[in-house]
């Protein structure tokens, strides 16, 4: 049985008006020229004990200002993000780990349309474990592809975009002087 404290959570906070109040008296720490983060314990109306809350703060350029759905709350030129976690990681950390959530819903899209997780081919499992297991070998190769041919690391295509421009390159075959060229 799992208890409270047994898995690790690191979730975007919904913030509140008490919260906003909060957020630009906090003492934060400068991480690269835009970021900065701090962290508070708080405990909500229905909460049974205070957790923690790590606070990144964006300042927004006048001439690229970005958009309300990446962010949740501006005010005087920063954004701000709260989010509330049970770990005593640093908050580079929490960070980092929020932030990379949504790799999996990427990869699980990518599976789906790119490499045909999503069918099942047969009434028989073991034709339907082999279909997957062929499908995640496909997945790996391409990520493969993707890291030591086209040095992608961070940013990377999904196979699809791949596909179109590095196979289903449009081509004519010409007939000239009793040869074909392409």
């Amino acid at each position: 049985r799992l208890e409270k404290d047994d898995v690790n959570y690191a979730i975007a906070m919904r913030l509140s008006a008490p919260l906003k109040v909060k957020l630009p008296g906090l003492e934060y720490r400068r991480v690269g020229k835009r970021w900065a983060l701090a962290e508070f314990f708080y405990q909500g109306a229905e909460w049974k004990h205070p957790r923690r809350i790590v606070v990144v703060r964006e300042r927004l350029e006048p001439e690229n200002p970005r958009s309300g759905q990446l962010t949740l709350f501006k005010q005087d030129g920063f954004a701000y993000q709260a989010i509330v976690t049970n770990t005593t990681w640093l908050d580079e950390i929490v960070w980092s780990f929020y932030n990379h959530r949504s790799c999996l819903e990427n990869i699980i899209k990518e599976s789906q349309y790119d490499f045909g997780s999503n069918h099942l081919l047969s009434r028989w499992v073991g034709g339907n474990a082999t279909w997957l297991a062929l499908s995640v070998l496909g997945y790996n190769i391409i990520n493969w592809f993707r890291e030591k041919i086209l040095g992608q690391r961070q940013h990377r295509h999904m196979a699809k975009w791949l596909r179109q421009h590095l196979l289903e390159i449009p081509a004519v075959v010409v007939y000239s002087g009793r040869q074909y060229y392409l």
